[in-house]
């Protein structure tokens, strides 16, 4: 694996100085969505984030076929804190900084150091997911894709 630059390097360091102001971003950005989404229970978006993924995927689909969306960055940073913590939630994992300089989401902030999976190094990165659900034309919603990431990462079996 090739050696990190030094503007990686600065990434890091500035993302690890930086967790736990992402972290108290999440609560609002969350309850800002659970507001975008109308949802009965704002609360289970805090609390049982597992279940407004569904909710999600109707404002998915108004976002692939809106023309003049006004701010992008404000859905995919939501949702990206939505798949974070429906995969720490139901897994039992944290958010952090991945420190792991031959990790593709080295220096990104992602979920993992789940107690339900097999692997102590699997790591997700959320926002990726988020990405990619939103850039897929009619792809898979969010809610069967961080279904599937579940199950994938439940199906890991445990070492020894």
């Amino acid at each position: 694996m090739r050696e990190r630059t030094p503007q990686e390097l600065e990434q890091l360091e500035r993302r690890l100085a930086q967790l736990d102001i992402f972290l108290g971003e999440r609560e609002p950005a969350l309850r800002g969505l659970a507001e975008r989404l109308g949802l009965e229970d704002p609360e289970l978006v805090l609390t049982e984030p597992w279940r407004c993924l569904e909710a999600a995927d109707a404002l998915i689909a108004q976002e692939r076929e809106a023309t003049d969306r006004e701010d992008p960055m404000w859905v995919l940073t939501r949702l990206g804190y939505l798949v974070g913590d429906s995969l720490a939630k139901r897994l039992g994992g944290d958010w952090f900084v991945n420190e792991v300089p031959q990790s593709r989401t080295f220096a990104r902030y992602v979920v993992g150091r789940f107690a339900e999976c097999g692997s102590a190094t699997a790591v997700i990165d959320p926002f990726e997911v988020a990405h990619a659900v939103l850039g897929s034309p009619k792809g898979e919603g969010l809610a069967a894709t961080v279904g599937k990431i579940e199950s994938d990462l439940r199906a890991i079996p445990r070492p020894g």
